[in-house]
């Protein structure tokens, strides 16, 4: 999403004094409209990314997906 719509959502639920912005120029010609960028020595790094993981690898999340791209087509 645009950094306006983000900073807007963040200052709806508070947490727009936490936001870091940084260009993602290592993905070029990216389509992905939204980054989470987590530092490898957070504590809970690992767990994050397995939960991250396991929802992208359900069945579930790809049917939704399906069927939001299905929507656009």
């Amino acid at each position: 999403m645009p950094p306006e719509q983000a900073t807007h959502r963040a200052k709806i639920l508070g947490y727009q004094n936490k936001l870091a912005y940084r260009h993602a120029d290592f993905i070029s010609n990216s389509l992905i409209p939204f980054h989470i960028g987590l530092r490898k020595p957070h504590p809970l790094a690992n767990d994050f990314i397995s939960e991250v993981d396991a929802v992208v690898g359900s069945e579930q999340f790809l049917k939704d997906v399906q069927k939001i791209l299905s929507s656009y087509r």
